[in-house]
């Protein structure tokens, strides 16, 4: 529901600035999960906190996946996208490796399975956020001049005007939009890990 909206925040000011704010938001809520956690508080509490958090990754891809191409030259630019991706798909697979590997440190220390456990994950992770929103501080970017149109309806619906009228486009991204709707292993891997791990 945000992506058209985060797409316009991302193209009307500096993506680092929006950037470092969604960071800071999904920090926030990490620190937030941990104290969470940490003292058993109701499970509310963490819906909020995933419902803010999914608020700030909607405002983060858009800016992120945008900032590439004004920190690459050109002549490299197909290279870097095989790096980013590359880099991407490994981290999506090494964090829930060393996320289990700590919470196999974590669980013989007190015993079980507990609060600690799961609040040294979002510990963890809000330091991993912490440093990627200072990376991203010291990024340089040489802004290009933005055009000041007004925000309307119009302009807001324009990349989706542009996609339905390239049916190649509409046909790939939909083909894409079911294999992630009914491929998505990831959510499988909870009850993988109880029921066969």
């Amino acid at each position: 529901t945000l992506a058209m909206f985060a797409g316009q925040i991302a193209d009307r000011f500096d993506r680092r600035k929006v950037i470092a704010a969604a960071v800071s938001v999904m920090f926030l809520c990490s620190l937030s999960l941990a104290i969470i956690s940490w003292r058993s508080i109701d499970v509310w509490a963490m819906y909020v906190c995933l419902f803010f958090g999914g608020v700030a990754r909607a405002f983060l891809q858009p800016a992120k996946s945008s900032l590439l191409p004004q920190i690459v030259p050109r002549d490299r630019f197909a290279n870097a996208v095989t790096w980013n991706s590359s880099l991407y798909e490994t981290t999506n697979m090494l964090g829930p490796a060393l996320a289990g590997a700590i919470i196999g440190v974590l669980v013989p220390l007190s015993g079980e399975t507990g609060p600690w456990t799961y609040a040294g994950i979002y510990w963890f992770n809000a330091l991993c956020q912490a440093a990627e929103f200072i990376n991203f501080l010291g990024i340089k970017v040489e802004q290009p001049p933005r055009a000041r149109e007004p925000l309307t309806l119009r302009s807001l619906f324009a990349g989706a005007r542009f996609v339905y009228d390239n049916k190649l486009i509409l046909g790939i991204i939909t083909l894409d939009m079911f294999a992630v709707l009914l491929g998505g292993a990831v959510a499988l891997l909870p009850i993988f890990a109880k029921a066969v791990l």
